[in-house]
């Protein structure tokens, strides 16, 4: 194996070149460490800069992954020390510096990896551009907080939609049934307090609405978005050291797909993001999807709910943080499922039949502060103007939904769509099955993705294409 060696800022590395059908040869450096290992007192912190090191550091195969399970095979790989990035050059010694393509991989914020066996540089290369890709926290041990993401902050009123509590939400187009009840019943709840509070010694002009719990963990040393934060330290590793593998540290752009898509979104909002990136593209993934992004107050919740699934009984957040990080963290990521709710659990039995739904448990959080990391709700700071202005490409992939589809598909299921193909409507679309405007959404559905051809194995395809 032929090998080449490069001196960094924190070291000296030793790659190797790599034969390629699709580029001829092009050089590897991987495992290389972009921030100190998050494990200890460092769990749930943002990341710090790498120490150096003394002598050569073998760069010639992949670092470990972050803690996960594996949705397909249901096993747990992964270590805590994690925070590695591969870089990929079609050319050595350097010439001249080439353009820089930063991966950030999917997985709904719990899965995934920078590795080759998925993210090959292979193609990338053969066109003459320098590659990278990155591991992050995943899951729990982003933060010692976890999110709900199933579109609203309040999940009973998602259960409403799904005929739990039907009357408050149901939408009969062309009745005198008016819809989003529940959210009237609010806005008339604020009227009276704006009416009466003054009676009660409040100040009407001075109200505040706040969510489902008072508990944060602002009274813990647990910071949020660590994942997120990983990614701008990668950023800053590139820009620091990019060129000494030929990559141009001022031509360097941040691309994802799914949650890695998302996470391109955050970097755009994010201010400490400034000047680290120069384009961007973000596939099938937004910071303006429910499923990635809610509210801290949910995700303080659910912090509370896996601590006392791993037997942590506190209203402390500082105890809490400190007790999480004394678990193992396989023992933290097979409990993720433990941080959701009852009614999140609820409601994904009561739409079993109907849908599959994807439920993360754990996402990017809105957070607070001088060091905060997204500033805002997204929607605002994009309406308010506040996100790095460069270019930017967005779409969605081929067959995005097929991975989740993966053992649910068969015979039976062909047989029950084909009968009845309201069936795949979207659920978030929150419509009453039976209604006129669902049939008339499957059949608008069915044509554009079937045709006049029917649903059966031979059309699989088809039936991927409506899930993705």
């Amino acid at each position: 194996m032929d090998t080449v060696k490069v001196r960094i800022s924190e070291g000296e590395l030793q790659g190797k070149k790599v034969s390629s059908k699709a580029r001829g040869v092009f050089y590897s450096f991987q495992g290389i460490p972009y921030a100190k290992p998050p494990v200890g007192p460092l769990r749930f912190k943002p990341p710090e800069p790498p120490e150096p090191w003394t002598g050569v550091r073998d760069a010639r195969k992949e670092g470990a992954n972050s803690p996960q399970l594996n949705m397909v095979y249901k096993t747990y790989s992964g270590d805590e020390n994690c925070l590695f990035l591969n870089v990929y050059t079609p050319q050595w010694p350097v010439s001249r510096l080439k353009p820089v393509l930063v991966w950030i991989h999917g997985g709904g914020f719990e899965m995934g990896s920078g590795d080759s066996s998925l993210y090959g540089p292979d193609y990338f290369l053969a066109q003459d551009v320098v590659f990278v890709t990155i591991n992050y926290r995943l899951g729990a041990l982003v933060r010692g907080g976890t999110q709900q993401t199933l579109g609203q902050s309040h999940v009973h009123e998602l259960l409403k939609i799904f005929n739990l509590f039907k009357k408050r939400f149901l939408n009969l187009d062309g009745s005198d049934v008016s819809s989003n009840n529940a959210l009237r019943d609010q806005v008339m709840a604020l009227t009276w307090v704006n009416k009466n509070i003054s009676k009660f010694g409040g100040d009407p002009d001075n109200v505040t609405l706040f969510g489902e719990s008072f508990l944060n963990l602002d009274g813990s040393d647990v910071s949020s978005n660590n994942g997120l934060r990983d990614q701008v330290m990668a950023l800053t590793w590139v820009n620091k050291n990019i060129s000494k593998f030929g990559g141009d540290p001022d031509n360097v752009t941040i691309f994802g797909e799914s949650a890695g898509g998302a996470c391109v979104h955050y970097l755009l909002l994010a201010p400490s993001a400034k000047g680290l990136f120069h384009k961007a593209i973000a596939q099938s993934g937004s910071a303006l999807l429910p499923i990635c992004h809610l509210s801290s107050s949910v995700s303080t919740q659910r912090a509370f709910r896996l601590g006392q699934a791993l037997g942590c009984e506190t209203k402390d957040p500082q105890h809490l943080a400190d007790f999480l990080r004394t678990v193992p963290a396989e023992k933290i990521v097979l409990s993720h499922g433990s941080a959701q709710s009852d009614e999140v659990l609820e409601l994904k039995e009561a739409v079993a039949e109907k849908q599959r739904v994807l439920t993360i448990t754990f996402t990017p959080t809105e957070d607070s502060g001088a060091d905060a990391f997204i500033p805002g709700d997204p929607v605002k700071l994009l309406q308010e103007g506040k996100f790095h202005k460069v270019p930017f490409i967005t779409g969605v992939t081929s067959a995005e939904g097929k991975l989740a589809l993966s053992g649910m598909f068969n015979s039976c299921d062909v047989v029950e769509i084909e009968k009845d193909f309201q069936r795949i409507v979207p659920w978030n679309l929150s419509l009453e099955l039976g209604t006129q405007t669902c049939k008339d959404i499957a059949d608008k559905l069915r044509k554009f993705y079937f045709g006049n051809k029917p649903v059966n194995e031979e059309t699989l395809q088809n039936y991927v294409d409506v899930r993705s």
